[in-house]
């Protein structure tokens, strides 16, 4: 987990829009190494992003669903002279954007007659997938809200996963435990907290670069958890990277999570227990595993150090088992 990168990216094609918004910038380490990178390897894909997806969304304002489970086709076209922008058109709602790819996430901000909005897609492998989070503000009266999403290409490899459950209000109901069809099983124990109160873990961590380099060795940071259902919005409140944000769905005791736009890129997933969790992540160059405890002032279970982890192949791409297993087994 490597500290957040809050600085902000002027688009060298922003000129070509419209409108004029600060979008948060990808952690490349400068634009040779951006684009697809494989997290296994850390080699450069030479994945194609651009085509026609269809893409299933839940948004939210003030607790209440307002969009569930709604189909958008978005078009996304590369820019000419450099691969890594991109302009996103949804020909369902009419937003119009402009990106920038980064490792395997499409970075973005839009605005349309009424709303400006800014996001993440996170690619699967040969990015015919992807996980979206975004946030978007009403022109007039001014009002906030926040969105999901899955997506496919067209024709490859059929059509969008579930995308979750959408908070009860209205238009709510279905998702996770819901009529909406999902797979997901409640995890019994709420792991986090709600509104403004949040629940505190306390976590260990080891990174290791693409080569086995030590990145970071058992550092330890305290996070705070806010649980709505199955979504999960968490921060790093103390320790290395404090104040870096990230969201994502609960599913049974598995949780995936992606970094929120200000954030340094990272993906990862938790393997919950009632009171533990173990982790295992990625992200630009850097490949972590973690175990943490609830409660302030805890003590996690064991994380091996950077000369352990060096020494095991291990799948960052997928959940650890849960405590009291090694995260690295």
């Amino acid at each position: 987990m490597l500290v957040s990168n809050k600085a902000t990216l002027g688009f060298c094609i922003a000129a070509t829009v419209a409108f004029s918004i600060g979008l948060s910038a990808c952690d490349c380490n400068g634009a040779l190494n951006c684009g697809i990178v494989d997290p296994l390897v850390s080699t450069t894909f030479p994945y194609n992003v651009a085509g026609t997806y269809e893409e299933r969304v839940n948004c939210s304002e003030e607790n209440m669903c307002v969009t569930q489970d709604e189909t958008q086709m978005i078009e996304v076209t590369a820019d000419a002279e450099d691969p890594t922008q991109f302009a996103v058109s949804n020909l369902t709602n009419g937003v119009m954007s402009v990106g920038t790819l980064c490792q395997e996430r499409l970075e973005w901000v839009g605005a349309s007659a009424s709303i400006t909005e800014n996001g993440i897609w996170t690619f699967g492998r040969g990015a015919n997938t992807f996980t979206r989070v975004s946030q978007y503000t009403h022109n007039n009266p001014g009002t906030s809200g926040s969105c999901t999403g899955t997506g496919t290409k067209l024709g490859n490899p059929g059509p969008p996963a579930a995308v979750g459950t959408c908070p009860t209000g209205a238009g709510g109901g279905g998702g996770a435990g819901g009529s909406g069809g999902s797979d997901c099983v409640p995890f019994a124990t709420d792991v986090g907290g709600s509104g403004t109160t949040a629940v505190y873990w306390e976590e260990v961590y080891t990174c290791v670069d693409g080569l086995g380099g030590c990145v970071e060795s058992q550092t330890a940071v305290t996070l705070a958890l806010i649980q709505d259902e199955s979504r999960i919005d968490w921060e790093i409140v103390d320790g290395a990277g404090q104040g870096s944000e990230y969201s994502g769905e609960l599913c049974d005791t598995s949780f995936a999570w992606t970094s929120m736009p200000g954030t340094a890129s990272e993906d990862g997933c938790w393997e919950f227990t009632a009171d533990r969790f173990n982790k295992r992540s990625y992200g630009s160059g850097f490949f972590c595993v973690g175990a943490a405890s609830r409660g302030g002032g805890t003590t996690p279970g064991p994380v091996p150090t950077c000369a352990e982890l060096a020494q095991v192949e291990v799948d960052y791409t997928d959940c650890p088992q849960p405590p009291p297993q090694s995260p690295i087994d």
